[in-house]
């Protein structure tokens, strides 16, 4: 098995298959593939801030116990799609680049 593949990390590769199915950008226009980049920046933006948020307590007498815990997944690619939609953190940029030139490349 690839050592990097088998190193613990705050989430799963299974995640994202849950989150979104990878789409196929192969012969797809521009609008596609700066979607599915802006949809690949907000999955990594909610797992890194579901990472950020998992060391803060929330005790009584503010805390939201289970429903808190519940609902904060929500929340977090509710914060990742504000920012992407906000202009993001470039990463959905330099995908949509790196996805054009390998297209334009094929085609040529």
């Amino acid at each position: 098995m690839d050592p990097l593949l088998s190193s613990a990390s705050p989430f799963e590769l299974s995640d994202f298959n849950a989150y979104r199915s990878t789409p196929n950008l192969s012969g797809s226009g521009p609008d596609a593939v700066r979607q599915a980049a802006q949809e690949f920046e907000s999955f990594f933006l909610t797992q890194f801030i579901e990472t950020i948020q998992s060391g803060i307590s929330t005790e009584a007498p503010f805390g939201g116990g289970a429903g808190e815990r519940a609902f904060r997944s929500f929340l977090s690619e509710e914060h990742a799609r504000s920012i992407v939609n906000s202009g993001g953190v470039g990463i959905a940029d330099r995908l949509y680049r790196d996805i054009i030139a390998l297209q334009t490349e094929e085609a040529a």
